[in-house]
This record gives structure tokens, C-alpha cells and sequence, in this order.
């Protein structure tokens, strides 16, 4: 099964390494985890997954993270089907109501 956060090329854990560690560096800077936690449900959703299966240092510096950013956990991941998509976008068009430019007549 595919991890949104694995390369598929060859098997690399992109959120992986410890600070202090030379033997296992970071992969990807802090604040790129951040933003795509934040932008992509499954990044979010394969993040969930993959961090139990870390090792303890990374556990800690990714929990170090969510606690830096608390904002990353406040995201509600939204699962939109086409229809409640539609329904929406009518909704938009339908009230955004009608605007006519009124020229005074003498």
C-alpha cells in the first residue's frame, strides 16, 4: 500500500531523520511537513498512519511539531462528493444576487 509521505522510487520516508542525528538526517524542512499536513487531506490522512511506525526520536520531533503548529490539528479534512459540490456552486451562482447599473433618465 502506497504512504503519501514514502517515495516510491526507492522506499525513502520523507518525514524521517532527527535533528541531532547525523546518521539520520532530515529529509524535508518542518515547516514543509506543516504545509503540506495543512494543504493535502492525504498527506494528513497517510501522516496518521506512518508516524506509529517511526522510531522514537522521530515520534518525538514530529509530536514537537503538531505542538509548535497547533493549527495543523485544527484541520478538518473535508470529503466532498460531486453532488454536494454542484449543490454548492448553484447555491453561490443563485444568491449572489443581480446588480444593474440604473442610468438616471432627465
Amino acid at each position: 500500500m502506497a504512504n503519501w509521505w514514502v517515495s516510491e522510487e526507492d522506499g525513502v520516508n520523507w518525514l524521517g531523520g532527527v535533528d541531532d542525528d547525523p546518521t539520520n538526517p532530515l529529509r524535508i524542512p518542518d515547516i514543509t511537513i506543516v504545509e503540506f499536513l495543512m494543504t493535502y487531506p492525504q498527506a494528513r490522512l497517510d501522516y496518521d498512519i506512518i508516524v506509529p511506525t517511526m522510531s522514537a526520536g522521530e515520534q518525538a520531533r514530529l509530536a514537537a511539531l503538531l505542538e509548535t503548529y497547533p493549527m495543523v490539528a485544527n484541520v478538518v479534512m473535508y470529503k466532498w462528493d460531486n453532488h454536494t459540490t454542484t449543490d454548492a456552486m448553484q447555491r453561490r451562482h443563485n444568491t449572489a444576487g443581480i446588480h444593474l447599473r440604473i442610468t438616471r433618465q432627465n
